[in-house]
């Protein structure tokens, strides 16, 4: 009688449900494409195990013919490459420019701020991306003459831009020493 219990609680917590929450294309997405990924890696990985996962050529097995068959597109490379290090520089040269010559300190500047005493720091982001600035509004008023309204605005697009700049800061730089290094 326990034993019978038992299996019939256990039916209840594996029970399936019969709803369906998605459809055919959601379907693809989480079993096709797991199923070919995981057969892709198979496919890749069975060559450590069966055959030979590397083959070797060397220098006397190459026909002289082929030997320098290459040599334009080894220069063509390396001219991506260069050109890829001037895109980066030219980048960081047109961002700096646009931010009045402060991007090329800005991440040095950002860590310093973070490191210094908060009582006497100075947020460098706020002198590029103000959060908060004075603004003058012309309306007319009941006369109809011109009036000036002072307020103050805040800017809450800076508190993204400052987000954003950091980070490309940081990734232009790793791109710009990966480049160089290339």
């Amino acid at each position: 009688m326990s034993s019978l219990l038992l299996t019939d609680t256990f039916r209840q917590l594996v029970r399936f449900s019969t709803v369906q929450t998605d459809n055919d294309v959601f379907r693809l997405h989480y079993r096709f494409t797991g199923v070919l990924l995981f057969t892709c890696s198979v496919l890749v990985s069975a060559t450590q195990f069966f055959g030979n996962p590397m083959y070797c050529v060397t220098h006397d097995m190459v026909p002289p013919k082929i030997m320098n068959q290459n040599q334009s597109y080894a220069t063509r490379y390396l001219i991506c490459e260069v050109l890829n290090l001037i895109n980066v520089l030219g980048q960081i040269f047109f961002i700096n420019k646009f931010l009045g010559g402060m991007f090329t300190t800005y991440g040095t500047e950002v860590i310093r701020f973070m490191n210094e005493d908060p009582e006497v720091r100075y947020d460098p982001m706020t002198m590029i991306f103000p959060k908060m600035t004075k603004c003058r509004f012309h309306r007319y008023g009941t006369s109809g003459d011109v009036q000036k309204h002072d307020s103050i605005c805040l800017l809450p697009l800076n508190i993204i831009n400052e987000k954003v700049y950091i980070f490309l800061w940081f990734w232009l730089g790793v791109l710009a020493v990966i480049s160089g290094l290339a």
